[in-house]
Formats: C-alpha cells, structure tokens, sequence
C-alpha cells in the first residue's frame, strides 16, 4: 500500500493513471483508492440520488449493479481503517495506490511536486518512500521524474517482488545501507518479532522502535502505539539492540530505528 501526495495541481492523478498500465505490463496487479476528504458524487445523478434516498431510510447498504461495472455503497459513522478497507475489497491486489491521504500515519508515501516547483507537502522521513519531482528536494530520498515514469514503475516493481522479506531502515531519519542478504537476515528477524506480539496488523509496514537508555523500547506499528509489558519490552529492546549493534554506520546512541517492510 502506497500513497501518492502532493498540493492540488501536482499531477498525482496523472502519475497514477500512468503508472497503472505500466505495473500491469510488468505482472503486477495494481487497485487504487481515491481520498475524498469532502464527501463524492459520480456518475448519472438520478442514481446518486436514489442511493443516498435509500441510505438515508435506513438500508445498510446499496449496490449498484450494471451489465459491466458494479458499486457498493456503505454507511459509515466514523472514517473507515482504510487498512482494513482495502484487505476487504482488494485482498488479492499486488499493490495499493491511494490517492492523497498525507494524513494517513504508518504508510508509505511518494510525494508528487506541480511542474517546475520543488514544493512538496510536510511526510514524516520514516514514511516517505520516494518524490516525484523534476530536481531533487530531498538527499537521501529516491527521486523520479515524471518525463521517465518507468524508473519510478522499475522501483515499485522492486518493492512489490523483491522477495518479500525486503526492508529499509532508517535510524534518527537516515538511510542505513544493507546489501541483500543482511536485509532478507534483518526483516525476517523484525517480522517474527512482531508477529509474536498481540495486537498488531497482519501485514504491518512500519515499525519504528524508540530506543531507550535501558535496553527497552517502546513500538509503533502503521503509526500505532503497541503495548508491551516491561519483561516483553526488555526482551524486545534487547533484540533491537544486537541488530543495531552488528550494523555499519548505525550511530552509537540510535534514538529511533524504523523499519520499513516492503
């Protein structure tokens, strides 16, 4: 699941309708997701209206059904998890493109800038993926232009089948260089550390630890805090700590370590 931000203007539609037939020429089965922080309406009124009569009566739902396409329409009292929103409808999608949602904590994010303008919106480091723009803004952030659109496809690509035990980490918001194996080594070791634990997502994505000056730590996984007892975040930090400790150019005092599981 990937999120394309940018102000109104920046062309993040654009870059999403061409970097669909693109991933889908390389074998990659690609859904997305359009955030629509006032509301929507589409398509012939009438039925728009018809729909919304019904809702508004009570149905706990409406479909609507035509000879080629289909839609749902759901009653919510509060925003949906669109975590959970789209494992429901799109479980089988090799990749999620959603539409804005720069708000959205815990997934990562590609930031499109307007031509000619190197203006991108506030992402936390440990959630932005890559930019988008015609020069680079950012050091140490993948960067593509939308004139070569398929280094940005070649680069999703790689996420999607790098073998599914790939992983980026980023401590205090840099970079840590790790070949293959040493990554393939490091995210197995993340993923069964998480998967023990209760209360977490089924496919987490981020995970940032917070370093203490004890061994322990504290855990964000997707942007939630997870509770951990004292014994379990003892265990925890110690195995941050010896996978921290074995790397190169980690500093000697790591505050935050953020791992990125793609």
């Amino acid at each position: 699941m990937v999120a394309v931000v940018g102000f109104s203007g920046a062309g993040k539609t654009r870059l999403i309708g061409g970097l669909i037939p693109k991933l889908k020429a390389r074998g990659v089965s690609v859904a997305v997701i359009k955030r629509c922080p006032h509301g929507f309406q589409w398509g012939d009124g009438s039925r728009v209206k018809d729909s919304e009569y019904f809702l508004q009566a009570g149905s706990e739902g409406v479909g609507l059904w035509g000879p080629e396409r289909w839609a749902l329409l759901l009653p919510s009292p509060v925003e949906p998890d669109v975590r959970r929103w789209a494992g429901r409808f799109f479980p089988a999608v090799d990749i999620m493109l959603i539409e804005g949602g720069k708000g959205l904590r815990g997934i990562p994010k590609i930031a499109v800038a307007a031509e000619g303008s190197a203006k991108l919106p506030s992402i936390p480091a440990d959630e932005l993926l890559a930019v988008v723009a015609e020069r680079r803004p950012l050091q140490g952030v993948p960067c593509f232009s939308r004139r070569r659109i398929e280094e940005l496809v070649e680069f999703l690509v790689q996420k999607v089948k790098g073998g599914g035990s790939a992983m980026e980490l980023v401590i205090n918001q840099t970079n840590i260089r790790m070949n293959a194996f040493v990554q393939d080594m490091v995210g197995n070791v993340v993923r069964a550390v998480i998967r023990s634990l209760d209360d977490v997502p089924a496919a987490p994505e981020v995970v940032t630890f917070t370093l203490q000056e004890t061994a322990a730590v504290t855990l964000t996984v997707n942007g939630r805090a997870v509770d951990m007892n004292d014994f379990v975040q003892a265990l925890v930090g110690r195995i941050i700590h010896g996978i921290l400790s074995a790397l190169d150019d980690v500093p000697d005092s790591p505050e935050t370590a953020t791992f990125r599981l793609v």
